[in-house]
């Protein structure tokens, strides 16, 4: 199956026939804050739905989210953020804001359409932002000096 990397580790790629990751909150227990991670929760890519209706077209849950996933669902009001953090942990913390140790993966997310901004959400307790920047490598990002940072 397809791999991409976790920010840690290469994990095979969600596809529709996996349906929901394991729900153990005593397995992620267990693996949150190793570096290897959940042992079998895969990476979601895939695109979700403008409107999501909880239980019919919403991403996986217990799955890893890519950037521009994490992104839609963070500022979608389909999820309290008691719901992002239980469905999407290793993405979300107990406030349901982003991780301040998420790393960055899959698709960047911009905030204008000829991809000169990428689009941000504020860190529980830092004074920056964490940018969705995706798999676009740091190199990448400072030869894009036009990208802003907010």
């Amino acid at each position: 199956p397809p791999m991409m990397s976790d920010g840690n580790r290469n994990r095979s790629i969600w596809r529709p026939a996996d349906g929901d990751g394991d729900p153990s909150r005593e397995t992620f227990n267990r693996s949150f804050g190793t570096k290897w991670g959940h042992p079998t929760w895969k990476l979601f890519t895939g695109d979700a739905a403008d409107e999501i209706e909880p239980g019919m077209n919403e991403p996986p849950r217990y799955v890893y989210l890519d950037d521009k996933a994490a992104y839609t669902i963070l500022n979608h009001k389909a999820y309290t953020a008691r719901e992002r953090y239980q469905y999407w942990s290793f993405d979300f913390n107990r406030q349901g804001m982003i991780r301040t140790n998420r790393p960055n993966r899959g698709r960047p997310v911009y905030q204008d359409k000829n991809q000169l901004s990428l689009a941000s959400a504020p860190h529980l307790g830092r004074p920056s932002s964490y940018l969705f920047s995706g798999g676009l490598s740091a190199t990448y990002l400072s030869a894009r000096s036009n990208m802003a940072r907010t």
